[in-house]
């Protein structure tokens, strides 16, 4: 099944929808410091909130897919997950509030999930994904560089367009998705179809939790080390940005390389920006450079593990339980890492980012040992 780029770009689009929060996560996490008085302790928590309900929503689609169609769950996570964000805006106590962001991970993972296992019904996933990637990157870099300004003006404009952006993804996904009464994904009743399957998994665990540890406190590190918002807008949103070249580069790779090799080439230039901030994060061009290189790496290893698994099984129902491991880390990779640097500086959170770098490296040479 091939789709037309104005059709795809538009489920891309969605799936983006249903993440909005990760999109702006480290200015929401400046914003919860700066606004409401949290700690290390809790902006780890809040930074953890929305990824957590993202991740246990993997399971819940896996199954709920079984009985409800696409279209069911794509506009059900994202109308509920509308109502979250407004709710949000009145919420100050840290307990409530993130209690709230959980379900609204939860509800928006719901139509992310459902939404990105559609991918894997293309001829050419890939394509698919990447251009996830690509409209992901427009939409983040944009919102990252004018997401400084907006909480400097008043923080209830961190919550509140992202209210107007899932609504706005609603009603396209209204168009995107027709009405149909089959269910989402066929019984299956090999959950892990061997162990490749699993060390990709693990790979993909421990590769967001590096990238969430490193992302979420990106604009922290900067602002520990003396740099200006207004920079730090411009190069988180332009390490997103990146994401459009790396997302075309994908496309290219895929003819000469195979999905493992792209993912190691990815994963070696994350490893790199992860030096580069520990040792230089408070000079403007080390840290752009850092921050673009981590951008870099991510959005060529991201599409191509998704790939994998959708190469296992075509309905997308691996796709899904891929979407556990990956937001597991996204949730995993900030709250192990504020717990490490509680006693310390912002810019010693590279070293937990690092480690977590090296067992996905190291669980991606076992899945290719085994494959061969």
């Amino acid at each position: 099944m091939e789709k037309k780029w104005v059709h795809l770009a538009a489920v891309a689009t969605i799936i983006t929808a249903g993440i909005n929060i990760i999109t702006v996560l480290p200015f929401m996490v400046g914003a919860a410091n700066d606004y409401l008085g949290y700690n290390k302790i809790q902006l780890g928590w809040f930074a953890a909130a929305d990824t957590s309900g993202v991740m246990l929503s993997g399971i819940s689609t896996y199954y709920l897919g079984r009985r409800f169609s696409l279209r069911q769950l794509i506009l059900g996570g994202l109308g509920i997950q509308a109502l979250l964000h407004l709710i949000s805006l009145i919420l100050v106590h840290p307990v409530p509030l993130i209690g709230v962001r959980f379900l609204a991970g939860w509800f928006g993972g719901l139509a992310y999930t459902a939404a990105l296992s559609y991918f894997a019904r293309l001829k050419r996933p890939e394509l698919g994904y990447t251009s996830y990637i690509i409209v992901y990157s427009i939409i983040s870099g944009l919102l990252l560089m004018i997401y400084p300004y907006l909480l400097g003006y008043s923080y209830y404009f961190g919550f509140g367009i992202l209210f107007v952006f899932t609504v706005i993804a609603f009603f396209m996904a209204q168009r995107a998705f027709p009405v149909v009464s089959e269910p989402a994904y066929k019984p299956d009743r090999q959950v892990l179809p061997g162990v490749k399957v699993g060390w990709v998994l693990i790979a993909f665990l421990f590769f967001q939790c590096s990238n969430s540890s490193i992302y979420s406190f990106s604009e922290r590190i900067g602002n520990e080390n003396g740099l200006s918002p207004a920079f730090l807008g411009f190069s988180i949103g332009f390490s997103i940005f990146v994401g459009l070249v790396s997302g075309f580069l994908v496309l290219i790779l895929a003819r000469f390389l195979s999905y493992a090799r792209q993912i190691f080439l990815g994963l070696v230039l994350m490893f790199g920006s992860l030096i580069i901030l520990y040792f230089r994060p408070g000079f403007p061009l080390f840290y752009l450079t850092g921050i673009t290189l981590l951008g870099f790496g991510f959005t060529i290893v991201l599409p191509n593990l998704f790939s994998v698994l959708a190469s296992k099984d075509p309905s997308g129902s691996k796709v899904a339980l891929g979407t556990i491991t990956n937001w597991l880390g996204q949730a995993a990779g900030p709250a192990i890492s504020a717990w490490y640097i509680a006693g310390g500086n912002f810019s010693e959170i590279v070293i937990p980012g690092g480690i977590f770098l090296i067992f996905s490296m190291l669980s991606m040479f076992i899945n290719a040992f085994i494959a061969k």
